[in-house]
């Protein structure tokens, strides 16, 4: 039960964090809460604890401190803290959207008369428009071509296509990338510049922007020479003034450098996660409740278990011989009151799964919390059957 609530009680504090989204304050508040439960429930195991191993009179003088009374009323303050807040800001809220609907409507009045001014100036401004126009049209000349230069040395690959796949747009690195001239682009279709197989790829996601009638964000490949570029797109449709799609568009940032570093940085994770897999030592970790956690390759093969039947199932003890288990209880007990750091070279034995020991010198971390409760301990383990064969035969000797 005290599990199943403490699974439950963190599950409402996530809720609650993701609920004040960017609220700073409040974001704070319910990380200064979720402090205290922690406390609150290392204070309930510990307890717990208590109760089991030294009995309910020992258990009652550790509840009488008061802590948890303490604790109870921190949350109860920050839980007060958070909800006034909300409060002050739903009102605040409230009273800002009654100001915007005032001021809405204050603009309003004022378009309204400005609609009928510009009604009355219409027809002034009619033969001004005409003598106009022949201006405006070179001025949209220009600004067209400026825009063109503007898409034609963007780093990113930019198109637009009509809804039979057709380029109407296209800047020039995307003619680069395909050797071609930009004229030679526009107003042919994926089939022409790509692989068939390619070219189905790209058709069918520009068929999906014009379906879903949203924005789409795709990795995609480009043949370049004898290799691939690597490119992250954004297509996006493109509406008329009636709200029907004419077109989609693209905009491809090449990511080829960034797929190599993470290839790189892959590979890197793999030779150490091998390395430590198979390093000449064996290594596990435990919790709070003395749970393995963590185990290596190296371990597990002189303990003859597969990870499924250790991690998260086997108690430390578990993988200890009866003696060795007597002196890490005692020895743990002693450690963890003192604070100590951990242990070195401790010799034990281990006991693998078909119940045949073996030596091992033992070296473990202690971990501890903010609060000074024992969290687990990280232990490195050698085995020293070869040393101890040998020293056995230099003694007969």
């Amino acid at each position: 039960p005290l599990n199943k609530s403490i699974a439950l009680l963190f599950g409402h504090i996530g809720k609650l964090k993701t609920s004040v989204g960017d609220n700073a304050a409040q974001l704070k508040k319910t990380e200064e809460l979720e402090d205290i439960l922690d406390e609150k429930v290392s204070l309930a195991n510990r307890l717990a604890e208590i109760r089991s191993t030294k009995g309910q009179e020992e258990a009652f003088a550790f509840f009488s401190s008061g802590r948890d009374k303490e604790l109870m009323d921190k949350i109860r303050n920050i839980t007060t803290l958070i909800t006034n807040e909300e409060d002050a800001q739903l009102a605040s809220l409230k009273q800002q959207n009654s100001e915007n609907i005032s001021g809405f409507n204050l603009a309003f009045g004022f378009l309204l008369l400005k609609i009928a001014i510009t009604i009355f100036s219409v027809f002034f401004l009619l033969r001004y428009y005409f003598k106009e126009r022949t201006k405006a049209a070179l001025t949209l000349k220009e600004n067209k071509e400026l825009l063109q230069t503007v898409i034609d040395n963007a780093p990113s690959l930019v198109t637009v296509k009509d809804l039979q796949g057709r380029y109407i747009l296209a800047n020039e690195h995307f003619g680069e990338l395909f050797n071609l001239h930009v004229k030679d682009v526009l107003g042919k279709t994926d089939d022409a510049i790509l692989p068939s197989d390619l070219a189905d790829v790209h058709r069918e996601r520009d068929f999906d922007v014009i379906k879903e009638k949203q924005s789409i964000e795709t990795e995609e490949t480009f043949p370049y020479g004898n290799s691939t570029r690597h490119y992250i797109s954004v297509k996006f449709p493109l509406f008329d003034k009636e709200n029907f799609i004419y077109a989609v568009g693209g905009i491809a940032t090449d990511i080829t450098e960034r797929k190599h570093f993470e290839e790189m940085l892959k590979m890197r994770s793999d030779e150490i996660l091998d390395l430590f897999n198979n390093a000449p030592c064996g290594y596990h970790a435990i919790n709070k409740d003395r749970i393995i956690t963590e185990m290596n390759d190296t371990e597990l093969q002189w303990l003859g278990y597969l990870r499924d039947e250790v991690i998260g199932k086997l108690h430390i003890f578990d993988i200890y011989s009866p003696e060795s288990v007597k002196v890490l209880d005692r020895l743990g007990d002693d450690l963890i009151r003192r604070k100590a750091g951990g242990v070195q070279d401790l010799e034990i034995r281990c006991v693998r799964k078909d119940g045949s020991t073996f030596p091992v010198l033992v070296n473990s971390v202690i971990l501890y919390d903010e609060y000074g409760m024992f969290t687990g301990t990280k232990t490195a383990l050698f085995d020293i059957t070869l040393r101890k064969k040998l020293e056995s035969t230099v003694v007969q000797n």
